[in-house]
């Protein structure tokens, strides 16, 4: 019986979703550009809010979210005389870490790391 009961709860914490609120260190490259952000995350159920500063940056983040341990969050910054939206895609593999890939169109991709502060 204690099997069971043991199985049921690990079941139930996997399908709660990753506590990302807080301040993080967003660091990564998008296309040869270095990135060292510092994001604030707010979460309300399985959306989140917040915003991302770092050098001559201050955006607000859209269409954010957080399910299980997946997490995803925009922005969009002018280049070239265009809004393009630039897209972290990522996991939570701790308590404080996260990471994955950003996308950002005709700026490129590339990859992140979030250590929580």
């Amino acid at each position: 019986m204690k099997r069971i009961l043991l199985l049921t709860g690990l079941t139930t914490l996997s399908a709660v979703a990753a506590d990302v609120g807080g301040t993080w260190a967003v660091t990564g490259t998008l296309g040869n550009t270095p990135l060292n952000l510092s994001c604030t995350l707010l979460h309300v159920g399985t959306q989140l809010k917040g915003s991302c500063s770092g050098t001559g940056l201050n955006v607000q983040l859209t269409d954010a979210a957080s399910e299980g341990q997946a997490v995803t969050f925009r922005y969009s910054v002018q280049s070239g005389g265009k809004t393009v939206p630039v897209v972290f895609t990522g996991a939570v593999t701790s308590p404080t870490t996260m990471k994955g890939t950003i996308s950002g169109q005709s700026l490129g991709t590339g990859t992140f790391q979030g250590a929580k502060k």
